[in-house]
């Protein structure tokens, strides 16, 4: 059903045993899990611009060298009889890479959703690393089912590619249309619905997501904003995953970009809070890329195949396209800093945050 690497041996090639290829990587994400939670980040402190960027230095670094374990797992050339989608050495760092590189743009441009949370339930700077290590867990969990089951669907009916690419045309177009649209927490079904559905207490959560009133387990407002960050980030799957598929089906390299990709997201989320308005044409590079590879899928489907363009066609164009908008982002002229539209504390303490001793995130990122 799906396609794993083979070693090198001609005609005599034998598959990399899929148990151990994947045991392998669980255990390195579980060791830098340990290392980030027990021993980089073992204390509440606020992190300041410096630190985020150095911490997003050493997560790009260790995900994009990851592409080294890819190069040394698939073969140099392919055997006569390789399952049809197998990649060999090129083709599998590219698409690694490229999956890689898409999936953190894609994430930048949603961590704008996360500041928004963050303000409206109040969380101070120091309990945000803590809800973001957890919904990043669960992000783990929810990206996996995510791709296994498009990987299966593709696989046992190629032309579901079709459903895909035109999904991603959608989000494109429906991207470009919304422009800088805010998203209001506060009119969101889903805050009214937990809300009203929760075991919820006003208290302050001094950085618990549970207290125990009167002999009962509450869910505090930072478990409530852990929720509604885990239920955007699934939303946020909903694009991100087919874009990867995209670009392969393999599911080793689509979960594995994926991963490193979002280990990174803690970090890079105190680097954009910082600097809002930093990435300002990042959207529409996004736009393009979505479309590039929602065409790509359409028109490598089964029914007419009219062109499949080669993996590293595909990091070239992602690569350019993203490139062109950061530098565009980093050498154009600065925009005055929008602050969201959001009363901090609002979704906490009925828009009174001090009553809890919350401060605003949007204003306590230090750029020192």
């Amino acid at each position: 059903m799906f396609n794993y690497p083979v070693l090198d041996g001609g005609a005599d090639a034998q598959m990399i045993e899929p148990w151990l290829m994947w045991t392998g990587f669980f255990i390195l994400i579980a060791i830098l899990l340990a290392m980030d939670l027990g021993v980089f980040q073992r204390k509440a402190h606020t992190i300041h611009m410096r630190e985020a960027i150095k911490w997003s230095i050493f997560w790009i670094a260790i995900g994009v060298s990851f592409s080294v374990v890819i190069f040394f797992e698939y073969p140099e050339t392919l055997p006569a009889d390789a399952a049809a989608g197998s990649l060999n050495r090129s083709d599998a760092v590219a698409a690694y890479l490229t999956g890689y590189v898409l999936e953190k743009m894609l994430s930048v441009d949603n961590l704008f959703v996360f500041v928004i949370l963050f303000s409206f339930f109040g969380v101070k700077n120091k309990d945000q690393h803590h809800v973001l290590f957890w919904g990043i867990m669960g992000a783990l969990v929810m990206r996996g089912i995510f791709i296994f089951v498009g990987a299966t669907a593709i696989h046992a009916y190629e032309p579901v590619m079709y459903f895909f690419g035109g999904l991603l045309i959608y989000t494109a177009v429906k991207m470009a249309v919304m422009g800088d649209q805010e998203f209001k927490p506060s009119e969101s079904r889903v805050y009214k619905l937990l809300k009203r559905v929760l075991p919820f207490t006003e208290d302050a959560h001094d950085g618990k997501f549970f207290h125990m009133v009167n002999g009962r387990r509450m869910a505090t407002c930072l478990m409530l904003c852990l929720i509604m960050v885990e239920l955007t980030d699934v939303l946020f799957a909903i694009d991100s995953v087919p874009a990867v598929l995209g670009i392969t089906t393999d599911t080793f390299i689509v979960y594995t970009s994926n991963v490193f990709a979002i280990l990174g997201l803690r970090a890079l989320y105190f680097v954009v809070a910082g600097g809002m308005q930093s990435f300002r044409y990042l959207k529409p590079a996004l736009v393009i890329v979505l479309a590039f590879i929602g065409l790509k899928m359409i028109l490598a489907g089964p029914w007419w195949h009219i062109y499949e363009v080669p993996i590293l066609m595909s990091l070239v164009v992602v690569m350019g396209i993203l490139g062109i908008g950061i530098a565009a982002s980093v050498m154009g002229k600065k925009r005055e800093v929008k602050v969201p539209d959001v009363v901090p504390g609002e979704g906490c303490s009925c828009g009174h945050p001090e009553e809890h001793g919350l401060d605003c995130p949007l204003e306590s990122h230090d750029k020192d």
